[in-house]
């Protein structure tokens, strides 16, 4: 993050791939680092102070965002229960349009409201921009169409706008048809 901050990636990879979006003339979502807070996986750029986190989103931001205006950018950390773990990476407002959490039910008990809704709501208290559930899946078969109605229905009723789905891991499609 301290290189991408510094301008490390900028000739070779940040200004190609914004003249690339620019290109292409349609919305493109985007986002830096996911997940960044430490929750869902072992990214590089996990582990990493919220400064130097925030430096790299704000720098790369800066550079890409004249070139591609077509880009809108989403901040996407990784739910958290409570409010702790997320928060001190806000790149503030102006360096993001949009806001996504990743939060996945990988327990039969678990639901939007435990284990997604606690984020949302800290999220919020930073932004009123629109937010979305940038990634989500549900682990295993047991009342699995019955969970992904109940998500559905709790993530319009919180008025997030989008729902991106993906089946990690074991997640399995299911189909009608099909015992559950």
């Amino acid at each position: 993050l301290k290189n991408v901050a510094a301008g490390g990636y900028d000739k070779n990879y940040l200004v190609p791939f914004a003249r690339s979006l620019a290109a292409y003339k349609h919305p493109v979502l985007i986002t830096f680092d996911h997940e960044m807070n430490g929750l869902y996986g072992p990214y590089p750029w996990m582990n990493q102070s919220p400064a130097q986190y925030i430096a790299a989103w704000r720098h790369v931001y800066n550079v890409m965002h004249p070139i591609a205006r077509n880009a809108i950018w989403v901040w996407a950390p990784g739910a958290q229960i409570g409010e702790g773990g997320v928060t001190q990476y806000f790149p503030g407002g102006k360096y993001l349009q949009q806001w996504g959490i990743d939060c996945y039910l990988s327990t039969p008990g678990q639901t939007y409201a435990n284990a997604c809704a606690s984020t949302v709501a800290a999220i919020r208290k930073l932004t009123h921009d629109p937010g979305m559930l940038s990634e989500t899946g549900i682990e295993g078969w047991r009342n699995r169409p019955e969970r992904v109605t109940q998500l559905v229905r709790a993530v319009k009723a919180a008025g997030l706008t989008t729902l991106v789905w993906f089946d990690k891991g074991s997640s399995y499609l299911w189909a009608p048809g099909q015992q559950a």
